[in-house]
């Protein structure tokens, strides 16, 4: 084995001066980062907002996108869409398949909402606040998701399925402080608890 002298004396002064702290250096490693906290917690927030909420012509970002809109924003300079990238996944956000979801047509919602909200904020409320809404048509079938497969060969379910057992509906109820899901299951829809 051929090791070079003078590093092998630079590791014995190191460890006499240090101990062995010097053995695990501390080296910075790599260039200073070129963002600060505060345009990743910019560029992060951006992220996390609606694009349509802003005025912009499309409902989910894609890197260009966003990109695109943090520069004009001011945020950055410049920045690729690999460097973004890694920005969100430091921020822990992730690309994920969007979900649907439903809005109420109550013209007092927004209103409603802001004082669900106030309420559960306040330090000395107790946790009673309970949300409750009704599934429909409950039934075992097969679904589809998401996996890891050989290329060109996902796994596959069956589109049709014969409903042996029927079907059931839910009514649940979340008690946010308890942080439980209850409620009951019924065989059939009606008026009737």
């Amino acid at each position: 084995m051929n090791l070079n002298v003078e590093y092998v004396r630079e590791i014995l002064k190191a460890f006499q001066h240090n101990g062995f702290d010097s053995l695990d250096p501390k080296w910075g490693g790599g260039r200073p980062r070129m963002f600060t906290d505060e345009i990743r917690r910019d560029l992060a927030n951006l992220a996390a907002s609606q694009p349509a909420g802003l005025g912009l012509p499309f409902q989910e970002w894609s890197l260009s996108n966003l990109r695109r809109e943090a520069i004009r924003r001011g945020i950055v300079d410049d920045i690729s869409t690999s460097s973004l990238a890694v920005i969100l996944d430091e921020a822990a956000l992730t690309y994920q398949e969007t979900k649907t979801r439903k809005e109420s047509k109550d013209p007092r919602f927004q209103e409603k909402k802001r004082r669900v909200e106030r309420l559960t904020q306040k330090l000395h409320n107790p946790p009673i606040v309970v949300a409750a809404d009704e599934m429909g048509s409950i039934s075992l079938a097969p679904v589809k998701g998401r996996g890891w497969h050989p290329a060109g060969h996902p796994h596959r379910v069956r589109a049709t399925y014969t409903r042996t057992e029927g079907t059931r509906f839910w009514f649940g109820a979340y008690h946010v402080g308890a942080d439980r899901l209850f409620g009951p299951l019924i065989e059939q829809k009606g008026g009737r608890p």
